[in-house]
């Protein structure tokens, strides 16, 4: 499984104005083979940042995403409010483990 982490830093504002083109590629992105989960989210306590968190079968189902028409055009609604930082990683993860949670 790949997971991807993204920490997007911006403004209020900014990611207000993201929100249609932030909805149409979660949904989109949800449909296409091989996604597993895909969300966005804004930190609680500093609102001026959006985590995405990704899920995917296959390091080729994630190169397939970054092809795909709606992230061509969340990318272009994003230069309109170009964010103050970005950050992206990637991990290839070799199995699921149970959380140890405290008895």
């Amino acid at each position: 499984m790949i997971i991807v982490l993204a920490t997007i830093e911006s403004t209020v504002g900014d990611i207000d104005a993201l929100r249609e083109a932030i909805i149409n590629i979660e949904v989109a992105t949800r449909k296409e083979p091989g996604n597993i989960s895909y969300s966005f989210s804004a930190q609680l306590a500093n609102p001026d940042v959006i985590q995405i968190v990704e899920c995917w079968d296959t390091l080729d189902a994630l190169a397939y995403h970054l092809k795909t028409p709606h992230v061509a055009e969340f990318t272009g609604v994003m230069a309109k409010h170009p964010p103050k930082s970005m950050v992206a990683n990637a991990y290839d993860v070799a199995r699921e483990v149970e959380i140890p949670m405290p008895s």
